[in-house]
């Protein structure tokens, strides 16, 4: 990048992902799903966070929920209910919510899957953070 060290490299993708070389290992919550899906989910998982912090207190906000187990069906992500959990727990979700999270994420998903198809497509399951 302009202004940097003769010594620094950086990857660009698509939609301005940068990361420096060399790529550090992903973290253990990380879903198995590239790079850029990984990132658009993230920014998903935030929203849903963020909505459910009030008053310094956190209570699931159902309307962002279901915006993160659509987004997750309409991409066909490979992910499963305790993959996710791994995300939004160390996105700050308390553990409280866990069981009634994961629960309404299968429902959810099953539903959409039998009302409209979409199965998760199982190629898109990759080494967490990829880039293909």
């Amino acid at each position: 990048m302009d202004g940097d060290p003769p010594n620094v490299q950086m990857r660009i993708l698509p939609r301005e992902i940068v990361e420096p070389f060399p790529f550090s290992a992903p973290a253990e919550w990380a879903p198995p799903i590239s790079l850029p899906a990984a990132c658009e989910l993230d920014s998903v998982v935030v929203g849903f966070c963020e909505a459910g912090l009030e008053n310094d207190r956190w209570a699931i906000n159902w309307p962002f929920y279901n915006e993160v187990i659509r987004f997750i069906w309409y991409r066909r992500l490979p992910i499963d209910a305790n993959e996710l959990w791994s995300v939004l727990s160390a996105h700050g979700v308390p553990d409280r919510f866990k069981t009634e999270l994961l629960d309404f994420f299968v429902k959810g998903r099953h539903l959409l899957v039998q009302a409209c198809g979409r199965k998760p497509v199982k190629k898109k399951r990759v080494k967490p953070l990829s880039t293909v």
